[in-house]
């Protein structure tokens, strides 16, 4: 639905970019019903459109194979040496391939019906103040990922909860908008 705004718009893909890099400089800042600010330290979202396709088994298995070929231990790691009688074994303390693997290998899981690893928790619309109604378009936009969540035409992506949790973004471009207007629609 992010992308499809977008793109309505006649904007890029880029941004969708800038809403992702807004969220991933490793502090968020959010207010919670009585408008009270709250620091939110490495939180991961996850930005992607609505309607997805299952990753392919192929492909996930040739993402970790190159994220493990990839990852070399750091520079300067004093090993650990064990003597097996004529043998003098470099054992590292850590392993920086493994690392890699599992967050690889949870991030790109399919969703499954038993487990609740990469099913979707919420859903952010945006809509931007320029648009002549973007409470209208707000509520289209709802009404569509309802239609998406609860059809069964469509089997992915799988969904935490049933009614799921909804962020409305308010997207203004202070350059070429009003100000005023972005604030009254806003409240």
């Amino acid at each position: 639905i992010v992308v499809r705004g977008c793109l309505d718009k006649g904007r890029t893909l880029n941004s969708r970019k800038g809403i992702c890099d807004f969220m991933s400089n490793g502090k968020f800042h959010m207010r919670d019903p009585n408008n009270q600010l709250h620091v939110i330290k490495n939180l991961k979202i996850a930005v992607s459109n609505i309607v997805t396709q299952p990753p392919q088994p192929g492909a996930i298995r040739k993402l970790l194979n190159d994220v493990v070929s990839g990852s070399q231990p750091a520079e300067g790691l004093v090993a650990n040496v064990i003597t097996a009688g004529d043998y003098d074994l470099n054992i590292s303390a850590t392993t920086p391939w493994f690392e890699s693997y599992r967050e690889t290998f949870l991030q790109s899981m399919p969703a499954s019906d038993h487990e609740f690893l990469n099913h979707y928790l919420a859903c952010m619309l945006v809509a931007s103040s320029s648009e002549a109604e973007p409470v209208e378009q707000f509520s289209k936009l709802s009404q569509e990922q309802h239609r998406i969540q609860h059809n069964s035409d469509y089997s992915y992506p799988k969904w935490f909860i049933p009614n799921t949790l909804k962020y409305y973004v308010l997207l203004h471009d202070v350059s070429a908008g009003d100000e005023q207007r972005a604030e009254s629609i806003y409240e």
